[in-house]
């Protein structure tokens, strides 16, 4: 805990805080502020159906009041199906922060129902506020009838949600990013750089652009726009760029109001409010003197135990944490799935299903290790027969990863320590295969009471605590091994090595950038990639670097002068896709991976090339790369937008290579048939010897 401590202040040192008590409005011109300012919101509670078993279970959910509100209309809707042979005394019990609103009878309808639970007094105070859904099932009439069947069920529908509102406090504070800059469908939230951004400031807001797009459900809620496109504001906004970059009058003159000083090798955060006399919108300003020092510090905003520290209106940041060796690695706790502590009892016996991605580097031929941390109920030693009766059967935990279920019986363990226990959990290789994803649930058996016959007030329970940890066994460096598709995006991504995303001559649209960084971007890793320019980009940065090409050799240089040595053939100035096995003029775009050409066979080289000249990144193709586990080195986007790739073709040469092999080792080799034709001779020799002897003797 002292070391904890220790890392946490010493992140907390490396910036320097400068806070200001100014909150007056920034005045811009020529452009239009329509923004939605309701601070009504609907949040769904859930992504899929959640299905509570009886006769007694339980869930909760929570949400976030920022600010105390007294607005009316705020309220909890809940849209659920039961089991037809429901019947009284089955009901369903709301609470608000523990405390009972309501309780309603169920029965056999089956149609779907609605429960709507105003929201009041203290559940709309300032904090983090839960709601738990508690089910009791009773589906047969008579005495002492099991009620634990598959027939006890109620189901809580995805259209239930919160209503909310009173959700913009009146002082808006650093600390409220990212939560302020996640945009919706209709209301997106812009990054607005400079009109002729360098890479590097370019390369800054995608990423920001990625990181913010990922923390939300919506599927365009970020723009990257150009200073001089920007005509009206929909959203809050972010101003990102090295301040002499800016050009338009309307940026200038909020920089200027804003009173930011760049600093070198710094960059400034800065909170403001935006008006246009008569709209409003709030602005986060992240402005350095050149483009390189907000290249190196911009991760501050991407990531979470960095822009959790800032506070105030304004921050500069100078010297940047150290990454050491040990935050990054094959440990995955259980916090970074979103797991917090979990208590599993006879109403609770399941968790939720919770994500998190596997580490690329990862060995997938030898076993993964969960080590769960847990609490359990005490044993009773002098439990009655009855009582056993009432459990039948000890404590299972079953972990079930990626669907394949891995139980541990709670009653074998021993040797607590300070009453935590732990236990290491070999995970099942096949639960890995070739996913990047990983899912968990947690589920109990034992721990509700079973026989209705007996009454109890005996209560099983196992908290496990979210420091529990997966850890996955590194990969071994083997320069055999050739990249391929189904790594995607590794190797662009890994914490160990460092990438460029290479531009072509040609333009590429700023959303379509922004497209490919968020496919790049997974949770809880940095981005060790950045931008590049393909015309000065120099053989020798590629020697150390992996290498994600946009275009074809005709639109980049490097790639015309390694043209002869790419695995997809430019003889012609088009790739030759018909070499390959694909059809000859039904293909837009095309993707392969190699080794890069570069001098180190350990890194890798990939190249994404549109054939026509609607776009530089066909979004379908992009999408099959991220998801699919196709061991393939090329893949081709049809017409038809059908994604093909030579997965069979590799798969068939390692089968022949693999027979080869076999009868190659099947057949006599060359020392052995000298080494028996000897054999034979001396054998032959010595016969002839023995036999003339006794001629010699019979004469």
């Amino acid at each position: 805990m002292k070391s904890v401590l220790m890392l946490l202040l010493a992140l907390a040192l490396t910036f320097t805080f400068t806070a200001t008590d100014s909150e007056a409005s920034l005045r811009i011109e020529q452009i239009q502020i329509d923004a939605d300012r309701s601070t009504t919101t609907r949040q769904p509670i859930t992504n899929k159906v959640i299905e509570l078993r009886g006769p007694e279970q339980q869930v909760s959910f929570f949400y976030e009041m920022k600010s105390d509100s007294t607005e009316r209309d705020q309220e909890f809707v809940l849209r659920f199906q039961n089991s037809e042979l429901l019947m009284a005394p089955s009901s369903l019990t709301v609470q608000v922060d523990g405390k009972p609103i309501t309780s309603q009878p169920l029965n056999g309808e089956k149609e779907s129902k609605e429960l709507v639970i105003p929201l009041q007094k203290e559940a709309l105070t300032q904090g983090v506020h839960e709601i738990t859904v508690q089910f009791y099932g009773v589906i047969k009439e008579g005495i002492c009838v099991e009620q634990g069947t598959s027939a006890n069920w109620l189901a809580i529908q995805v259209d239930s949600y919160l209503q909310l509102s009173g959700q913009q406090p009146s002082d808006r504070y650093l600390a409220d990013y990212p939560a302020a800059f996640i945009g919706k469908g209709k209301y997106p939230v812009a990054i607005i750089i400079p009109q002729k951004a360098s890479v590097e400031t370019l390369d800054s807001a995608l990423k920001v652009g990625a990181f913010l797009s990922e923390s939300t459900d919506e599927k365009f809620p970020i723009q990257i726009k150009r200073e001089d496109d920007v005509e009206s504001l929909s959203s809050n906004v972010i101003i990102m760029g090295a301040i002499d970059e800016f050009s338009s009058s309307a940026m200038k003159s909020l920089l200027k109001q804003a009173s930011l000083t760049a600093v070198e090798n710094s960059m400034i955060l800065s909170y403001e409010t935006i008006t246009d006399g008569e709209g409003q919108v709030d602005a986060l300003l992240a402005i350095s003197e050149t483009p390189a020092a907000l290249g190196e510090r911009v991760s501050v905003l991407t990531e979470p135990k960095l822009y959790e520290q800032m506070t105030g209106r304004q921050f500069r940041v100078r010297t940047m944490p150290v990454r050491h060796s040990k935050e990054t690695g094959n440990t995955v706790k259980l916090s970074q799935f979103g797991i917090e502590d979990i208590t599993l009892n006879g109403s609770n016996r399941e968790s939720q299903q919770f994500f998190h991605y596997t580490p690329f580097a990862m060995d997938k031929n030898r076993q993964a290790v969960l080590e769960l941390h847990l609490k359990r109920s005490a044993r009773d030693t002098s439990e009655t027969t009855a009582t056993e009766e009432v459990f039948r059967g000890p404590i299972e935990l079953t972990v079930l990863v990626n669907d394949v279920p891995h139980s541990i019986n709670l009653d074998d363990m021993s040797d607590p320590q300070e009453g935590v226990y732990s236990v290491q959990l070999p995970i099942d290789k096949s639960a890995m295969k070739e996913n990047r994803m990983i899912s968990l649930q947690l589920q109990a058996s034992g721990l509700m009471a079973k026989n209705p016959c007996v009454t109890t007030d005996h209560n099983r329970w196992i908290y496990i605590e979210k420091d529990s940890f997966i850890t996955f066994p590194k990969e071994k460096t083997d320069s055999e091994n050739s990249p391929s598709i189904a790594q995607f995006p590794s190797p662009f991504v890994d914490e160990a090595d460092e990438a460029l995303v290479v531009l072509p001559k040609t333009t590429v649209a700023d959303d379509e950038l922004l497209y490919l960084y968020r496919k790049l971007y997974v949770n809880s890793h940095p981005m060790n990639w950045k931008l590049a320019d393909g015309e000065e980009l120099k053989e020798e940065e590629l020697k150390s670097q992996h290498a994600l090409f946009m275009g074809g050799p005709s639109v980049q240089p490097l790639l015309k002068a390694k043209q002869k040595e790419l695995a997809v053939s430019y003889a012609t100035g088009k790739p030759d896709l018909a070499a390959l096995g694909f059809m000859e003029g039904s293909s837009k775009s095309v993707s392969f991976i190699q080794r890069s050409l570069w001098g180190n066979s350990n890194r890798a080289m990939m190249v994404i090339d549109s054939l026509t000249a609607e776009s530089q990144i066909d979004r379908p193709l992009v999408d099959f790369l991220q998801l699919t586990d196709d061991v393939a080195t090329v893949a081709v986007l049809s017409n038809n937008r059908k994604v093909y790739t030579n997965a069979s073709q590799i798969e068939a040469a390692n089968s022949t290579a693999g027979n080869n092999t076999a009868k190659a080792s099947a057949r006599p080799s060359v020392g052995w048939l000298v080494g028996f034709g000897i054999l034979l001779a001396v054998a032959i020799v010595s016969v002839f010897v023995v036999l003339r002897r006794r001629r010699r003797g019979v004469e």
